[in-house]
């Protein structure tokens, strides 16, 4: 079998496999003039006939190389025109352009293309009547730099699925097939391109992968394009999978404006990670960084957290919330010290439960960590209150023989700085009795002769 016929049987293949094109359809051509593209359009006039499809092509003129930019502007309009191909072509003026602050030159030149290819698609869906897509040239080369790339600067599952074999109306016939096979069946079958200088400078990162990274990976492995974009097709799959099921989980979850933070905590952390990660894309926040976050917000580390530029995630009352508004900070409020239930105005229930000396004895024998859970009934004075943390507290932890103030003992445990304004004390005055997370202080202790003593416990909302 030649080169032609193995590269036009594969790509036919990857096209019928992946239900890229169906008859009827109108495929505009995105042809630069290089090799791939070039490859593309012979690969899709040979198919044509048989897949039912119209030809047309589509070519940006950037305006940036000068004349050897307009020398592949005028080797495109050959090309189509000996092949009776209509082509929609245009000129961008680039250079003329205002280009949006921090954005590259080859983003920005992408964003200009990408405009126009849409553009083109429906100038051609008005005259068709009928679908109109829109093929691109991208390989399994351009699929193995995507992956390196992508994995060098940091990047999640789904962006190591690499390039998709389709986008919305964007499809890719040739991503099955390297960049040595398409160089292979141009030169069998004589099919003449454009080579663009800049892409032989290692002048950006993706020239730098092309033209020193990958070679020194096809000396390991001959295949390690296909290796690299199998790869790369097996993370889509598995990203894909993990995405249903994170819609499952927010359906599930969902909860008025919010979402039941306790139902997200308790899903397998891919699948939380791949909802919390939906839930900011659907805001314009993309990053490994802000799905953490979020996820902290979620399983009870952080109270809320600013995610991006006007975004904020907030859990209260059991509820995760993504906010465009900072969320307000806490009210400074204190509830009267008595036994039983006390629900908090942050959604959480304080139980405290009497119970016998005798009997926490018994429960916590040689523990002396234990004992600290419990506190001596009858020290309690009936001014003491519940209350979030103020300026000034002291506390003196029972067992360790020190009184710092509550700032200075937050920051020497690593209590996050977003969690302190949550912890939970039970005060007389400035005098902390009791302590979320810690236990009581040293005076509250029970010993011997202590009649009655009490638990605190937390309790969080019902999720």
């Amino acid at each position: 079998m030649t080169d032609i016929e193995k590269l036009e049987k594969k790509a036919a293949r990857f096209i019928a496999e992946q239900a890229l094109l169906q008859s009827g359809d109108t495929v505009l051509c995105a042809l630069s003039g290089g090799p791939d593209s070039v490859a593309l359009f012979h690969v899709l006039r040979s198919l044509a006939p048989a897949l039912g499809i119209g030809l047309q092509a589509v070519h940006l003129n950037h305006g940036l190389r000068g004349a050897e930019a307009d020398r592949d502007e005028a080797f495109v309009r050959e090309l189509c025109a000996r092949w009776s191909v209509p082509l929609w072509a245009e000129r961008a003026e680039m250079a003329q352009r205002p280009r949006p602050a921090g954005q590259s030159e080859e983003t920005f030149a992408r964003a200009l293309r990408y405009d126009f290819f849409e553009r083109a698609a429906e100038a051609a869906q008005a005259l068709s009547g009928g679908p109109v897509k829109v093929a691109t040239a991208h390989t399994a080369s351009d699929n193995a730099e995507t992956l390196l790339f992508r994995l060098a600067r940091g990047t999640s599952l789904t962006g190591a699925g690499g390039i998709p074999p389709r986008r919305g109306g964007y499809i890719r016939p040739l991503l099955c097939c390297t960049r040595q096979e398409i160089l292979a069946y141009c030169r069998s079958a004589g099919h003449a391109y454009r080579t663009d200088s800049t892409n032989l400078l290692p002048c950006c990162s993706r020239n730098r992968l092309r033209l020193q990274a990958m070679p020194v990976l096809r000396g390991v492995n001959p295949k390690a394009e296909e290796a690299l974009s199998a790869f790369a097709e097996d993370a889509r799959e598995t990203a894909a999978f993990l995405d249903g099921l994170a819609r499952q989980l927010l359906a599930a979850a969902a909860a008025g404006a919010g979402w039941r933070a306790g139902q997200l905590a308790a899903a397998p952390g891919p699948v939380r990670r791949a909802a919390l990660a939906q839930l900011l894309a659907a805001r314009d926040v993309t990053g490994r960084e802000q799905v953490t976050e979020a996820a902290a917000v979620v399983c009870g580390e952080k109270a809320s957290s600013q995610l991006g530029e006007g975004l904020f995630a907030r859990r209260s009352g059991g509820i995760f919330y993504l906010e465009q508004t900072a969320p307000a900070p806490p009210a400074d409020w204190e509830l009267p010290f008595s036994t039983g239930l006390l629900p908090l105005p942050d959604g959480r229930i304080v139980a405290v439960l009497e119970q016998e000396y005798e009997e926490i004895v018994k429960l916590c024998g040689e523990d002396k960590k234990e004992l600290k859970k419990f506190a001596d009934y009858g020290m309690i004075n009936k001014i003491s209150t519940f209350r979030t943390r103020r300026p000034g507290d002291l506390f003196r932890p029972a067992g360790r023989g020190v009184t710092k103030s509550l700032k200075k003992l937050m920051a020497e445990d690593g209590v996050p700085r977003s969690a302190r304004g949550r912890l939970l004390v039970l005060a007389e005055g400035r005098k902390v009795l009791w302590l979320e997370g810690v236990g009581v202080c040293e005076e509250l202790l029970p010993r011997p002769g202590c009649r009655r003593a009490v638990q605190i416990k937390l309790i969080e909302p019902e999720e």
